[in-house]
C-alpha cells in the first residue's frame, strides 16, 4: 500500500466525516424541538425540513467512507472520521466566535497526531474477512444493542452506548461493502448496503434520543469514542489487520483527542443552533 492511497484515503475519511458530523450539528437542534421521550421521534423529524436536508448531508459521507475504506484499511479510515470534530472546533471558532483554549487545541493536535501514528503504522489492506464466526457474532451484539431502544424504554445512558454500538456496526458494514465492491460482488455489497441502512435509521434514533435526555458533553465523546475505538479493535476480525504498539497509540491518542473536543463549547455551540 503506497503513501498516496493512503493520503487519498485518509482524505476521503475527513469529507466523510465533515458531512457526518456536519449534519449531526442540525439533527440535534431538530432533535431538541421535539417533545422529549417522544416514541415517534423519526416520524416526527422527517416531517421537518431542516432536518432532512441535514439528513442528505449526512448521507452524502457515506460514499466517501466506502470510497476511503476501499483505498486505506479499516485501522486508518475510522479514526480519520473523528476529523469532523476538528472541522466543528474551527467552525464553531470562526463562525460563532466561540473561544477556545488549549485543552481544546491539545484535542485538535492528539487526533491529528494520532491519526498520523496510525498512518505511519497501517496495516495492509485485505478484502477478505478472517474469522467470518466471530464476525457475524460481532455484527449480532453490536446491531442487538443498537435496536434496543426502538423495543423498550433505555436510561439516556444506556442509549448513547446503543448509538455508539449502531455506529461502530455500520463502520465494520460499510467496510463489507468496500471488499465486496472490490471483489466484483455487486448482490453481497447491495445485501451489506442493506443492513447497514437499517442499522443507521436505528442509531440516527438512538442519537436523537440521548440529545434529548442528556448534554451533548455526555453524548457525543461516548458515541464517538465507541465509533473509533470498536471497528479498530474488531479489524482482526473482519479485514485481518493485525495490531501493535503503534496502532495501540494512535487509537489512544485519537481517542483522547476526541473527550475534549466534543465537550468544547464551540462544537457545543454550533450542536445548539449557535
Amino acid at each position: 500500500m503506497s503513501g498516496l492511497d493512503l493520503a487519498v484515503g485518509i482524505t476521503c475519511a475527513a469529507g466523510a466525516a465533515a458531512c457526518f458530523d456536519g449534519a449531526l450539528a442540525w439533527q440535534a437542534l431538530e432533535a431538541r424541538r421535539v417533545p422529549v421521550d417522544d416514541r415517534r421521534l423519526l416520524l416526527r423529524l422527517v416531517r421537518r425540513p431542516r432536518w432532512l436536508v441535514a439528513t442528505g448531508l449526512a448521507a452524502l459521507g457515506w460514499p466517501l467512507q466506502i470510497a476511503a475504506l476501499s483505498i486505506a484499511p479499516l485501522t486508518v479510515v475510522q479514526p480519520a472520521l473523528a476529523f469532523g470534530l476538528v472541522l466543528l472546533l474551527a467552525l464553531g471558532r470562526v463562525v460563532l466566535r466561540e473561544h477556545v483554549g488549549r485543552v481544546e487545541i491539545g484535542g485538535a493536535l492528539a487526533i491529528i497526531a494520532g491519526v498520523a501514528v496510525l498512518a505511519a503504522e497501517a496495516p495492509e489492506r485485505h478484502t477478505s474477512v478472517s474469522h467470518p464466526v466471530a464476525l457475524a457474532v460481532s455484527l449480532a451484539v453490536l446491531a442487538a444493542l443498537a435496536v434496543a431502544p426502538l423495543v423498550t424504554r433505555t436510561p439516556g445512558h444506556v442509549t448513547t452506548l446503543a448509538a455508539g454500538a449502531a455506529f461502530a456496526c455500520t463502520g465494520l458494514t460499510s467496510k463489507l461493502i468496500a471488499d465486496a465492491l472490490a471483489r466484483g460482488d455487486v448482490a453481497a455489497a447491495i445485501g451489506w448496503a442493506a443492513a447497514t441502512g437499517a442499522v443507521v435509521l436505528a442509531g440516527v434514533n438512538d442519537d436523537m434520543v440521548a440529545m434529548q435526555r442528556l448534554p451533548a458533553t455526555r453524548v457525543a465523546p461516548v458515541i464517538l469514542a465507541i465509533e473509533v475505538v470498536v471497528p479498530v479493535a474488531l479489524a482482526p476480525v473482519v479485514a485481518g489487520e493485525a495490531w501493535n504498539a503503534g496502532i495501540a497509540l494512535g487509537v489512544l491518542l485519537v481517542t483522547a483527542g476526541v473527550v475534549p473536543l466534543a465537550s468544547a463549547p464551540a462544537v457545543r455551540a454550533l450542536e445548539r443552533g449557535g
